[in-house]
């Protein structure tokens, strides 16, 4: 009979959802913020700000 292993919660976390995981980059040299700020900007244009959807979310409650 083979014992299991000792596993951490974080080794079950990635092995559960290691599709979903990946590895920190520190890109921060590659980044042009105020490009990725444009690109943001224009994509949320004529939408109301996340906030509220957060605060609608909040008060409907679980």
């Amino acid at each position: 009979m083979n014992p299991k292993p000792i596993v951490t919660d974080a080794e079950r976390v990635r092995a559960a959802l290691g599709d979903l995981i990946l590895d920190r980059v520190d890109s921060s040299d590659d980044i042009d913020e105020d490009t990725l700020m444009r690109e943001i900007k224009e994509a949320f244009r004529g939408q109301p700000p996340l906030s509220d959807d957060i605060i609608a979310e909040r008060h409907q409650g679980p």
